[in-house]
């Protein structure tokens, strides 16, 4: 077959060939994008944002705060219980015994100024909150050495 002879082939083909069926209401449907209904999905939605609003205003107000006898005693009774079983373990060697006793001094020294605080403005619901938050902070330094939360 020469170029010719295929050129002339090509010739009496037909320009445009019909499709069995009719494709566009097909492309449009992949063209256009989906109609939803939102309302359909309001109530759901909006249960979900009522709950989230409600949960938000729980977590963000402040809590009861304990009396400082209260919350000072367990403070403390917690701290008291985990360095004792941290000192009772013989499976640190001393650099890292060191850098615990490095950061519990940071934290001690943080009790002690919000101590200091506390006793110069009672009544002052952040300085009960700082104390609370350092004695939480040596808790958790403890916790996180031997290994357990409480």
């Amino acid at each position: 077959m020469t170029p010719d002879d295929l050129d002339t082939r090509l010739a009496e083909l037909p320009r445009s060939v019909a499709p069995s069926r009719d494709l566009w209401p097909d492309i449009a449907a992949a063209v256009e994008p989906p109609t939803t209904r939102w309302w359909r999905w309001a109530p759901p939605v909006g249960g979900l944002l009522a709950a989230a609003a409600v949960l938000w205003g729980f977590l963000s107000a402040p809590p009861a705060p304990l009396s400082p006898p209260d919350w000072a005693v367990q403070m403390r009774l917690a701290n008291e219980a985990l360095e004792a079983t941290l000192m009772a373990r013989d499976d640190l060697d001393s650099a890292a015994r060191a850098e615990i006793e490095r950061n519990l001094g940071v934290i001690d020294q943080a009790i002690a100024e919000c101590e200091a605080a506390l006793a110069e403005h009672p009544d002052h619901p952040d300085v009960a909150k700082a104390l609370s938050l350092a004695w939480s902070s040596r808790i958790d330094v403890l916790a996180g050495v031997i290994g357990t939360h409480p």
